[in-house]
Order: C-alpha cells, then structure tokens, then sequence
C-alpha cells in the first residue's frame, strides 16, 4: 500500500515561497498527469495546498501558487477554475487582533474566503464533532442545556508533558494563544451554541448555518477581566532552551467566560488549559444545579454532571442520585449515594455510526480534516469573522496579562491552587440562585 502512494507522490524543488517558476513546473506536472498525452481530462482538478509553515510568508506563497495554477500564462498550460483550488492553513492565525487582521487581509487580498480551510484539528475529534448532535437530537438534552439547570460548564485540556523543545514558539504565544484561543474556545460554542437553523437543504446552507451559530455565542461573551483569570507556570520552565530567564509566559491557565444571552446569562463557563500536569485529558464537564428544594431529602453534596471525555478515550458519564438498596438505607440522608451512569463509546460494536465510533481511536483528526477539505466541506473549519471575533474576546486580555507574573506549580500537579480558588467562588455563587 505504501508503494502504491508514494508511486503518485512528486518532489518540485524551489528557490522560495515566492519562486513562481517552481510552482509553475508543478502545475505542469499536475496538468500532464491529468490530462495526459492525448489532452483528455481524467475527471475533475483538485487542488489542495497546505499551508503548513510560518504564517508571515502566507501571503507570499499564496500568491505565487495563484499566479501559477489559477491565473498562469494560457500559452504555457491550462489554468484551473479557481473553486477547484484550495489552501489549508495550519495555525497561529496572528497573535491578538491587529496581526489576524493583517494576515486576513493580505490571504483576501489574493483568494476568496471560500478557498481558504483555516485548521483547528480539535474540530476534527470525533467527540467533539458528536456534540451538537448529542445536544440537538436528544430530547432530555434540549430540556436540561440552560441556565436554569446548569451551574457551570468546565472545558479542560490538560497535559503531562512540558513544552518537549519549543521554548521559541512558546516564549512568543503562551498557554491562551496556543490552546486557550482557538482549540477550547472552539469547543465552548459547541457546547453554548443555539441549534444551527437553514434556509433550505443544501449544503453550503448548513455548513454556513453551524458557522452562523458559533459566531453568534462569540458576539455575546463578555470581555474577560484579569480578576476573571489565574495563570501559571511550571517549575522548571525557566530553564527549557530558548527560555528567557524572567519569563512571564504563562503554561497554565483558567479562564472564566459569560455568555451574556437568554440561555447562559449568569452561568460560568470555566475554559482550563495547562502543561506539566497531573493527567492526560481533554474534558467537558457540564455541572448542574441543586434541586431548588428546602427539604433534607434534596441536599445531596455532589451535583449532578455531565462528562464528555475527549481524550485519552471516546466517554460519557452522568453522575445521578439514587437510594441505595439494602437493610440499612431508611436514611436518604445518609445512604443516598452518587453512581456514575457510563457510555464507553469505545466498546460499542453495532450499527455503522457506532462503529464509527469505536474505531476512534485510530481515526486521526488531520486525517477526516484534510478528507473534509479536498471534498470541499468546510463546516469544521474556522471562518474569517470567527477568528476576528476570538481575537476580540482575548486580545485586551493578552496585553493586561504581559505585566502579571504567574503562579508557581510544581511539575505533575493540578496547577496552581489559585485556579480552584476561581472556580469554587462562582460555584457558591452560583448554587444559591
């Protein structure tokens, strides 16, 4: 198999990104190749260019592969229609709002928003990509997925390991630029946002209509404050290559978001990302609120919640309250206890959807993306108006933060105890409404 690929690979050597020529030998090659000697198509020209390297050189490339594949000299080949050419960009898409802007505005400058597959390979989990199903097809869901029952919403991604030799790309964006922005805020209007409402039944309807619904929650989260924020930073840290000594960077940070609309006003959303961690995990934990009851029987210490696991395995859990069974349980006070109500989605063997599932583990997040862009469906990648909007929400943040020196925690642990501090007062808060 391995062969049979790498006989249809082909290596085009260039001078630069900006080497026209090159790129202008390779469309040939591509142009031979499908056509062939006698000039007959083989069928459609798809064109997938990813972009994966340094984002100040975007425009440039972007520009040479143009001139070459869509706009060439047509005595020299044929041009391909410009829909059948498409460019996958690998992030950082800037630093705060200024730089995206930049960027942006130099990419539309030479293409069209709708060549452009702007890459958050988090879109392409399975778990996460089930998540609006989950909310939108399960009748108890749509009931419970509210501010009048939820007491708070904490999406987490937590690593064991440090920054394993990237002290120069680290130093430069952090914990909030590299998750925190992009990956998590991503999961958070998954889980926030409205049911996806088209027009009419094509697909171009839909993918817009989930792009829709994700900008809207963006349009309404409140402007975090540094009060809403705990950041951290690894003992050791300091002493990774490419490191300055007085770094402030932060490897951990909990961020907590409002959602100021009719269904989350009120309701924290807790966004928590770290390195040098206790676990390997990437976590959504929907928290709901006490039954509203007076009575001894209701005043359960643990709260009912939702986990959706998305690493290291495919998982849902609901913790409930049950009488336990037995002799001595005529107390509800004291023998009421909270089991775990499980869907291990990796055991599931039936049905095509489930199986789907189960092979998740060998399924590659790259891999369904990069398949998603060379057919042209563009619902799990990341629009232009919702990076600008992101940006929005943490840029003043950012700057605020340059002047904070992070908490100190030691390798292995849950991070810093202030971030427990954080969160413990919006949930006493919070379970008095």
């Amino acid at each position: 198999m391995m062969n049979e690929f790498f006989s249809m690979c082909y290596y085009q050597r260039g001078r630069g990104y900006d080497d026209e020529e090159a790129f202008l030998t390779m469309r040939k090659a591509i142009s031979q190749h499908h056509y062939g000697s006698n000039g007959q198509s083989h069928g459609n020209v798809n064109c997938l260019f990813f972009m994966a390297i340094p984002a100040n050189i975007f425009a440039t490339a972007t520009t040479s592969i143009t001139r070459s594949f869509v706009h060439p000299d047509p005595t020299k080949c044929r041009r391909i229609p410009s829909e059948s050419v498409r460019f996958l960009f690998e992030k950082p898409f800037g630093s705060d709002t200024k730089s995206y802007i930049q960027l942006s505005n130099a990419l539309l400058k030479v293409i069209k928003e709708q060549q452009i597959y702007r890459i958050d390979h988090y879109l392409g989990k399975d778990m996460i990509r089930c998540i609006p199903s989950f909310r939108f097809k399960n009748s108890w869901a749509r009931a419970i997925w509210n501010r009048k029952h939820v007491s708070h919403v904490i999406i987490s991604v937590k690593e064991t390991i440090g920054i394993h030799g990237r002290g120069g790309y680290f130093e430069q964006y952090g914990i909030i630029r590299d998750i925190m922005q992009n990956h998590l805020l991503q999961v958070m209007c998954l889980v926030a946002m409205e049911e996806p409402v088209t027009n009419d039944s094509t697909l171009y309807s839909g993918v817009e209509a989930m792009r829709d619904a994700k900008c809207s929650v963006l349009k309404s989260i409140r402007i975090p404050q540094c009060s809403d924020c705990i950041i951290g930073q690894y003992e050791g840290y300091k002493m990774e290559d490419m490191v300055g000594k007085d770094s402030r960077t932060p490897t951990f940070a909990a961020v907590k978001l409002f959602v100021d609309n009719d269904c989350w006003l009120g309701v924290p959303f807790i966004l928590l990302a770290g390195k040098a961690l206790e676990e390997n995990s990437v976590d959504v934990q929907i928290v709901f609120t006490r039954p509203k009851s007076e009575k001894s029987f209701a005043r359960e210490r643990v709260q009912n919640e939702l986990k959706i696991k998305i690493q290291p395995e495919n998982h849902i859990s609901l913790t409930t309250h049950v009488q336990e069974n037995g002799l001595h349980s005529t107390d509800d006070r004291v023998h009421a206890f909270s089991p775990s109500m499980d869907l291990d989605l990796s055991k599931l063997e039936s049905g095509p959807s489930l199986s789907k599932l189960r092979r998740s583990k060998k399924d590659d997040a790259y891999s369904k993306l990069i398949k998603d862009s060379l057919q042209g469906i563009s619902s799990s990648f990341v629009r232009d108006d919702e990076l600008r909007l992101s940006w929005q929400i943490f840029t003043p943040l950012l700057h605020q933060l340059e002047h904070v020196n992070p908490f100190p925690y030691k390798f292995g642990s849950k991070g810093p105890l202030q971030a427990q501090h954080l969160l413990d007062m919006d949930v006493a808060v919070r379970s008095k409404l």
